[in-house]
């Protein structure tokens, strides 16, 4: 029997969920580094958090998307944004706030996305 694969019923598995110039556009948005720890891409492999976790109902809008690393996107879970941000700031080893961190995460929703710069960008890397 030929399953039929919906919205709904779709596996989230892998990088296959979002564009691959959105995924770059708000890499680039948050300035290639995690909007938790700071942690860049040079340090450590880069994801995307759902500020609203998809299984509370989040979606895949730009606005409710943030650069993450792989450490601080596993560790966080369901939590609260709030919540983990204060986790985060009590383990940074510099001057960090749950206010800066969470100051720093509206700065980066807030900015708009060049998704013609990250096209551009993915261009260039099929031609090398």
């Amino acid at each position: 029997m030929l399953k039929m694969t919906t919205k709904s019923n779709r596996t989230w598995n892998g990088m296959n969920w979002i564009r691959q110039e959105k995924r770059l556009a708000i890499y680039i948005r948050d300035g290639l580094a995690c909007v938790y720890c700071g942690t860049t891409h040079e340090e450590a492999t880069l994801t995307l958090d759902h500020i609203k976790p998809h299984s509370k109902g989040g979606g895949n809008d730009a606005r409710n998307l943030v650069t993450c690393c792989h450490k601080c996107n596993c560790s966080r879970g369901n939590r609260p944004v709030k919540e983990f941000a204060a986790t985060v700031a009590s383990y940074l080893d510099h001057d960090e706030t749950t206010e800066k961190i969470m100051k720093h995460i509206r700065n980066c929703r807030n900015r708009k996305l060049n998704i013609q710069e990250a096209k551009e960008i993915i261009g260039r890397r099929k031609e090398n």
